[in-house]
């Protein structure tokens, strides 16, 4: 494939039947997911798909908005701050109302506390223009990260991630570039810090 003439309708037909070969070897027990997006080479217009793999079951594959903004791994810290609540708590709330052996007419009281619960909710978001420029987007996403790597490294065991944060981008106007990227060297001196 030239990555110059490539579309993204087949990118994504040539990633799904590479990962689906793999995947579908009959050792897999787990679920994957994949991002993958670009850009047309005539038009230009940026596209940008989620991918789910499960076994025994086709491939998930969902196209994203443009300006949506999806997170995995461990987006809970980043929610907290993003909303101003952690996303866990309105089924906590829900749960412990449920305790309270206050059983109204099934499913009002689920209903009623949704709706409630999103408007008191609403005000507290962070919530900015869905259509950031460039600049202020990839900031966006390295304040995810950082968030996510600080909170993992002061809560209580080993962190799930951490390390210098890599950040690369594609533009309508130009092909892939790198924002920050480590240099291999970057391993030596950290543990060194670290050992120190």
């Amino acid at each position: 494939m030239d990555i110059n003439t490539t579309k993204v309708s087949e990118a994504v037909h040539a990633f799904t039947k590479i990962v689906s070969k793999e995947y579908g070897d009959g050792e897999n027990t787990g679920t994957v997911g994949y991002i993958l997006g670009g850009w047309d080479p005539d038009t230009h217009i940026p596209e940008c798909y989620h991918f789910v793999f499960k076994p025994s079951a086709e491939p998930s594959i969902v196209p994203l908005a443009i300006g949506e903004a999806k997170f995995f791994g461990c987006p809970e810290f980043f929610t907290r701050v993003f909303h101003g609540y952690d996303s866990r708590l309105p089924n906590n709330i829900l749960r412990e109302l449920k305790k309270l052996k206050f059983n109204p007419a099934e499913g009002s009281l689920d209903q009623a506390f949704a709706e409630a619960f999103k408007n008191a909710a609403a005000p507290l978001a962070a919530v900015g223009f869905g259509d950031l420029p460039i600049r202020e987007a990839i900031d966006y996403v390295h304040t995810y990260l950082h968030i996510t790597i600080k909170a993992f490294k002061f809560r209580f065991g080993p962190p799930i991630c951490g390390g210098p944060i890599e950040i690369a981008f594609v533009s309508s106007d130009r092909n892939f570039r790198w924002v920050c990227h480590k240099s291999f060297e970057r391993a030596i001196y950290e543990q060194e810090v670290q050992d120190d």
